[in-house]
């Protein structure tokens, strides 16, 4: 029985362990952990939308892990949705402010999200320089100063869209957002009554109007406005939460003063004449003006010496600082609401008398003030004009000073300017009119030379005077002389630190000073685009560069500077701004100028395929269409050419593309086919004269001009013949030859071309040399050639020396020729070449030059030459000295640095200079070489090449120094 019994117990416990271990082991399947989980799960298939709705279950569930907010604001992120990226981000930062993660990605999302509001500034600024009065432009820049938490220049930019623009409710809510952060009520209050008016249905700006007139102490006028607010929307939580405050149901304490004074512990003090409690209070508050129970003392004492209006102006000094203090409500209501009643006993006492005799001046200036106190311009100078038409004749200059200033306050400049005119010219030497007058000038911001002497003349009378101080800082931005402006703030602030005008002065220097530098920056990208538009790229491509190095630039901008750079001839800068452009977003009129680089670089097999490749995606684009032919005819595809052109004409009906077309066609020529083949030849006609000279310090001679002509017989055979005459002149001997030689060309494909020719080479004795030449060439343009030679000749034309002029000498050469370049700069040339000539010698020279591009118009390399012959020819002169015929050395090597230089480079004409400086070991010498060529086309089928070298070499034991100069030209027919 003991032994069921444990059994049993046995059992049971197993039972319980299985469950408990079941239990255990189950998936937590808490809803919020799914959420979460499931989140994650989208964010790493990329599915950002989607896991975003799981992370707002997330967040409604799980509302203080920051988790969950870090996560969701990394998909907005991903959706570049920044601003609500950076809010969710901040949420989680402030819920965790440790976790150094979630610290670095608020910091990465923001610096992105400001870096794109930056751009977007300077993008609104450029299209404010183009049209100042599209307000939409200010607006956007208000938004983006918002975002970055600048609020000045948030409001600033605001006002400058209100004064063009009528805003909309949304804009007026996010504009009192800023208003109310800078502590302008004042300013707001008449702007959100107007927009009351103007949307009398939306019940958020009937909100803020009730805060704007609460902050100011009307609160009659705020309940109402609470009221009409929730009567709209009823359960408006801001509304209600207003209106409890202007009830009274905020909460309330008070300030008891504790301390005793106990005068028989301290020393006795001699007797003092007695401070007056206002007097006290002021110069306690000039030395601590944050002391605001002292503040409140001052107001009650003024109060009951009805000093009022210096009483209203402490509350409004309170109500920048310590308008969170609900005794602060108090004192308002109480000055505010004595100011009220004794400006409007005033104003009913002096509306009565100038009822009655509109032509009194006293009450037309007691009247007139009365409603300036209260902001109401317009009153005060309607009364006064009223008081002009009542009293023409009366001595009035005080009157008319106050219309000036009334009329100047209410941005009525004209009324202003006039009459002060009128003034001035009674009293030029009146401080008072000259001070107005100084300010107008600065508040239109025009004749600035006036108001500095006028202000300067003002304050020098009056140096602790806040307003003209003010006036002169201002006038010191206009004339961004920031740092005089500063000095004036800092007076300013010396006197008064709490005075708003110049806590605003303090902003505006700050914003002025940006908006210079960023006007400075701006002005350098307008004087480049000026230079783009006359066409003087080259001149342009500096202002550029400097305005990209000072500010950030964009895709926009980086297409117009590839443009520049293109029309400039800087095809390698350009075709690297246009890939640029192509990676951060794409754009076909940008691919297609990219491949427009290709074909201007003689790339034209790559520009016929990026043609072809850009055709395809838009098979109707005429210029596109129209390139395609234009880079066939480059690769002298004549017949593909002429049927392509005449496929477009027969489906082309726009007049202008049909005149294209057709002068296309007029450049091929007649159609080339094999019945036509003796009416169409030639396919084209190239001509090419030439000349060149050539002289040492061995007093040889030497002058070539001659030149070549080439008939395309089909598109893939060229035939043709060159004629050339040299004169040689050297002490004791002139001579003279000439060559002359039939060629033919054929272009097997696209890259691979094989060519040679026959002729003789006379002498002035008319003996005659068998000439020959013959080549195969493999080419891919602008990056890779390869070629096989062969030449037979005369030693004459290879080696120039005097000692040849009477002597024949044949040699045969084998030539082999590479060169490389690919597009980061890289650049290799080989030569190799085996010479075998008729006096049984034998030579070769190696010829090897690396190198690489550095910056964009400057190639810098090694080069190194090697040469050597079985032996050197040598004879006995006239005088027994001995020479040689040419120069044929053995084991000669050199070693060299080379540079070349693209000086200028435009699409009609580019000029390189060059050379290389070296050391050569068999006589322990340097070499130096040097030229300067230039390259024109005047027209598309002309091009003119000149070339001017000199060098200093070793060479039959001494020094050996040449000069030489060409100049040749190509035309095609």
């Amino acid at each position: 029985m003991k032994s069921y019994a444990l059994n049993i117990s046995f059992l049971i416990v197993l039972l319980l362990s299985l469950n408990l271990f079941s239990q255990r082991t189950q998936p937590d399947r808490n809803p919020a952990t799914i959420f979460k989980t499931e989140g994650i799960r989208l964010m790493q298939l990329g599915k950002y939308g989607e896991a975003i709705d799981q992370l707002n279950r997330y967040v409604s569930a799980v509302p203080k892990d920051a988790e969950g907010f870090n996560l969701r604001g990394l998909c907005y992120e991903k959706r570049n949705q920044l601003e609500i990226a950076v809010l969710d981000l901040r949420t989680a930062a402030k819920l965790d402010p440790n976790n150094r993660e979630i610290a670095a990605n608020l910091a990465r999302v923001t610096k992105t999200w400001y870096d794109q509001l930056y751009l977007k500034i300077e993008g609104h600024r450029r299209e404010i320089a183009i049209n100042p009065n599209n307000g939409f432009n200010y607006l956007e820049i208000g938004k983006c100063y918002k975002n970055l938490g600048q609020w000045l220049l948030a409001e600033q930019w605001y006002d400058e869209f209100l004064k063009r623009e009528e805003a909309s409710a949304d804009e007026i809510i996010r504009y009192t957002e800023i208003l109310a952060r800078n502590n302008h009520i004042q300013k707001g209050e008449p702007i959100l009554k107007r927009y009351t008016e103007k949307y009398p249905l939306d019940w958020r700006i009937w909100s803020r109007y009730g805060y704007f007139t609460f902050w100011l102490g009307k609160r009659k006028i705020a309940q109402e406005a609470f009221e009409e607010a929730l009567r709209l929307r009823p359960f408006f939580k801001e509304a209600m939460d207003g209106l409890d405050l202007v009830l009274g149901k905020g909460y309330q304490y008070t300030f008891f003063d504790t301390t005793q004074r106990r005068l028989h512990d301290q020393p006795k003090r001699q007797p003092r004449a007695p401070e007056f409690p206002i007097d006290r209070f002021y110069r306690i508050l000039k030395n601590s003006p944050d002391d605001h129970p002292t503040r409140y003392l001052l107001i009650d004492e003024l109060m009951k010496f009805n000093r009022i209006e210096e009483a209203f102006l402490q509350v409004r000094i309170l109500e920048q600082k310590d308008y969170d203090n609900p005794n602060f409500q108090v004192v308002y209501d109480t000055v505010n609401n004595v100011r009220n009643r004794i400006i409007a006993e005033q104003e009913a006492k002096y509306a009565e008398e100038f009822e009655r005799n509109p032509a009194n001046k006293v009450a037309a200036l007691s009247l007139s003030e009365n409603y300036a106190r209260q902001y109401d311009y317009d009153m005060a100078i309607q009364i006064l004009q009223k008081y002009f038409e009542a009293a023409p004749n009366e001595k009035n200059d005080d009157v008319r000073f106050r219309l000036a200033q009334y009329s100047a306050w209410n941005k009525n400049w004209d009324i202003s300017l006039e009459q002060l005119t009128i003034l001035l010219q009674k009293d030029p030497d009146n401080i008072e009119y000259q001070f107005l007058r100084g300010q107008l000038a600065v508040w239109t911001q025009t004749d600035l030379d006036l108001a500095d002497t006028y202000l300067n003349n003002y304050y020098s009378l009056n140096p602790n005077n806040l307003a003209v101080i003010v006036s002169l800082a201002s006038l010191a931005m206009q004339k961004q002389d920031f740092d005089k402006a500063t000095e004036f703030a800092n007076k300013g602030f010396a006197i008064d630190s709490l005075d708003q005008a110049i806590t605003q002065i303090y902003s505006s220097i700050e914003f002025q000073k940006l908006r210079a530098e960023q006007d400075r920056v701006f002005q350098i990208l307008l004087d480049a685009r000026n230079l783009y538009y006359e066409g003087r790229f080259a001149e342009a491509i500096p202002l550029y560069e400097n305005y990209m190095a000072q500010s950030e630039s964009n895709v926009l901008l980086k297409k117009e500077f590839a443009d520049v750079n293109f029309f400039a001839g800087n095809f390698d800068r350009a075709q690297e701004l246009y890939t640029e452009v192509l990676a951060d977003s794409y754009d076909f009129d940008t691919d297609l100028m990219r491949a427009r680089v290709y074909f201007s670089k003689g790339d034209s097999l790559k520009a016929l395929e990026e043609f072809e490749r850009l055709k395809a995606d838009q098979p109707e684009n005429f210029d596109v269409k129209i390139a395609v032919s234009d880079a066939l005819m480059k690769l002298q595809r004549w017949s593909d050419a002429r049927e392509y052109l005449d496929n477009m004409l027969e489906t082309t009906t726009d007049t202008a593309q049909i005149a294209l077309i057709q002068q296309r066609i007029g450049w091929l020529g007649p159609g080339f086919t094999f019945g036509s083949i003796f009416t169409s030849f030639p396919n084209f006609i190239g001509l090419s004269p030439f000349f060149y000279t050539y002289s040492d310090n061995l007093n040889l001679n030497v002058t070539t001009y001659g030149g070549r002509t080439e008939f395309g017989i089909t598109t893939f055979l060229t035939g043709g013949f060159s004629f050339f005459r040299t004169n040689y002149t050297s002490p004791g001997t002139v001579s003279e030859f000439t060559s002359f030689k039939f060629n033919v060309f054929l272009r097997l494909t696209d890259r691979l071309s094989v060519g040679g020719g026959l002729g003789k080479f006379n002498t002035r004795n008319n003996v005659r040399t068998d000439i020959a030449d013959g080549f195969i060439r493999y080419e891919i343009p602008n990056q890779l050639t390869a070629s096989v030679a062969f030449e037979q000749t005369d030693a004459l034309s290879i080696y120039i020396s005097p000692f040849l002029i009477n002597r024949r000498i044949g040699v045969n050469i084998l030539r082999f020729n590479a060169s490389f370049n690919n597009p980061a700069g890289l650049k290799a040339v080989a030569a190799y070449n085996f010479y075998s000539l008729t006096d049984q010698n034998v030579g070769n020279d190696l010829f090897f030059r690396i190198g690489r591009r550095f910056y964009e118009q400057v190639n810098i390399g090694y080069e190194y030459y090697y040469a050597t012959y079985r032996f050197v020819p040598v004879f006995t002169d006239f005088n027994g000295i001995l020479r040689q015929y040419y120069f044929a050395p053995q084991r000669f090597d050199s070693h060299s640095l080379w540079g070349e230089y693209m000086l200028e480079k435009q699409q009609e004409y580019n000029i390189e200079i060059g050379g290389k400086i070296g050391y050569i070991p068999l006589g322990d010498a340097i070499l130096n070489e040097g030229y300067i060529q230039a390259n024109y086309l005047p027209m598309p089928t002309l091009t003119i090449t000149g070339r001017i070298g000199f060098g200093s070499s070793f060479r039959f034991d001494y020094r050996y120094q040449s000069f030489s100069a060409l100049i040749s030209a190509y035309l095609t027919l």
